[in-house]
C-alpha cells in the first residue's frame, strides 16, 4: 500500500483508549471520515483553537487502532471554506487484519484528546497479499509464551515497555510502514535477546517489502530458535514460493506439517505450491528423459490419493513421451484421442507395475519359507 501522508514521530498503540475530553475541547475538534478508497481512509480533522497544529489522526474499528498518521495535506475545499489554511486532509493505510472480507465499522478520532469525530461502514474488503501473516492477537500470545520463559526472566520485569514496542511494530507492519515495523523488531530484538518471535516478524516485513531472500533467511533463523514455530516454515514457504522455488517451498511445507499436521494453512499452501511446481519439475525431467525419476514422483502421489487429477494427467503424458507416441496436430478429435491413450499408458502402466510387485512378493515369500 502506499501512504501519502507524513510519518508520524512515533507508533501509537495497536489498542489504545481514548482519552478523557472535556466539552469545551469536543466543541473545536472537526472533521469527517469520507471513506475508505483502495483501503485508505480518507477524511479531514482540524482543532479551530489552533488551527495551525496538524492533528495526529487515528481510525479505530472494535477497539483496534486500524490506522494513523497526520492530517496535514491540502484540500482547496478546506481553504475555500476558511477551515485554517487547508492543510487538514488525512489519507492513512488501513491495517491488513481487517482486511478479511467481512464489514468493519471505522471511527476516526483525534489521537490526543480522543474525540471522535466521524464513521464509515467498510464494505467486506480481502488483503492483497497472497501469503499467510499471523494474526495480532496471535502475535500477541506468542510474546506472553515468550515472556515466561526462564531465558527472558530479565525483560520480563518490564513486560509494559517490552509489549508497547511489539504494539508499535505491528501496527506500522500492518499499515505498510515496513521500514519503521524493521527498525522496531530491531529494537525489541535488542530489549529481549535472541528469540524466534523477533526474527519471525522480521521475515513478514522483508515478505511485505518483496525482499524474498532476506524473508527466508529471518523465517529459518526463526525456526532455528524455535523448531516448533510452523508458522516460520510456512513463512519461508512463501517467500520461496514468490521465488518460484517450487521444490524448495514444497519441502518447506512438508517439514511444517511434521510440526502441525491438522493446519488447513499448511495443507492448503502445499496443495497450491504442487499444482504450480510439479508440472515444471515433470516438464523439466522428461525433456531430459529421465522418465523413471518422474514416474517415482508421481507414483505416490496417486497411491495416496488416486483421484489426484494432475498427478493423472502429468503421469500419462510422461508415459506417451516414454513411448515416443506423436500425435498429428490437424487430426480431428485430437484432444480425445490424447485423452484415450494417455489412460491406456496409465493402464498398461498399473497392469506391468502390479506384476512385477506381485513377482516381487512371491520371491520373498519363497525365501522366507527357505529360512
Amino acid at each position: 500500500m502506499s501512504t501519502a501522508n507524513k510519518q508520524p514521530a512515533s507508533t501509537p498503540a495497536a489498542t489504545t483508549p481514548a482519552p478523557k475530553t472535556t466539552a469545551k475541547a469536543k466543541a473545536q475538534i472537526r472533521g469527517s471520515l469520507d471513506g475508505a478508497p483502495n483501503n485508505q481512509a480518507v477524511g479531514w480533522a482540524y482543532n479551530a483553537d489552533t488551527p495551525k497544529k496538524r492533528l495526529m489522526v487515528e481510525i479505530v474499528s472494535e477497539n483496534r487502532v486500524v490506522a494513523y498518521g497526520l492530517a496535514d495535506q491540502f484540500r482547496p475545499d478546506l481553504a475555500k471554506a476558511k477551515i485554517g489554511d487547508g492543510h487538514h486532509r488525512f489519507l492513512l493505510n488501513l491495517s491488513y487484519e481487517i482486511l478479511d472480507g467481512k464489514p468493519h465499522t471505522l471511527s476516526a478520532r483525534d489521537a490526543e484528546t480522543g474525540i471522535v469525530f466521524g464513521t464509515f461502514q467498510l464494505k467486506p474488503a480481502k488483503s492483497p497479499y497472497d501469503f499467510d501473516l499471523i494474526s495480532r492477537a496471535e502475535g500477541e500470545a506468542l510474546l506472553d509464551n515468550l515472556l515466561k520463559q526462564p531465558a527472558f526472566n530479565k525483560v520480563a520485569k518490564k513486560p509494559e515497555e517490552i509489549k508497547a514496542l511489539n504494539k508499535q511494530a505491528t501496527l506500522a507492519q500492518e499499515t505498510g510502514r515496513l521500514e519503521e515495523a524493521e527498525k522496531t523488531w530491531s529494537n525489541l530484538a535488542k530489549e529481549l535477546g535472541e528469540n524466534s518471535l523477533c526474527h519471525y516478524k522480521l521475515g513478514e516485513t522483508h515478505l511485505l517489502a518483496k525482499k524474498y531472500e532476506q524473508a527466508i533467511n529471518a523465517f529459518q533463523k526463526a525456526y532455528t530458535l524455535d523448531s516448533k514455530l510452523h508458522w516460520a516454515l510456512l513463512g519461508k514457504a512463501n517467500a520461496q514460493r514468490l521465488l518460484k522455488k517450487y521444490d524448495e517451498a514444497e519441502q518447506s511445507l512438508q517439514e511444517a506439517l511434521k510440526t502441525n499436521p491438522e493446519s488447513v494453512s499448511l495443507k492448503t499452501r502445499l496443495e497450491q505450491v504442487q499444482e504450480i511446481g510439479l508440472p515444471i519439475r515433470i516438464e523439466k525431467l522428461t525433456a531430459a528423459k529421465k522418465y523413471e525419476e518422474a514416474i517415482s514422483i508421481l507414483k505416490p502421489l496417486l497411491l495416496d490419493n488416486p483421484e489426484h487429477k494432475l498427478a493423472f494427467e502429468l503421469l500419462g503424458n510422461v508415459l506417451i513421451s516414454k513411448k515416443n507416441i506423436k500425435f498429428d496436430p490437424n487430426l480431428l478429435g485430437l484432444s480425445q484421442l490424447q485423452a484415450f491413450i494417455k489412460a491406456q499408458c496409465i493402464l498398461e502402466f498399473t497392469i506391468e507395475d502390479f506384476d512385477v510387485t506381485s513377482q516381487k512378493s512371491q520371491k520373498s515369500n519363497k525365501v522366507n519359507k527357505n529360512t
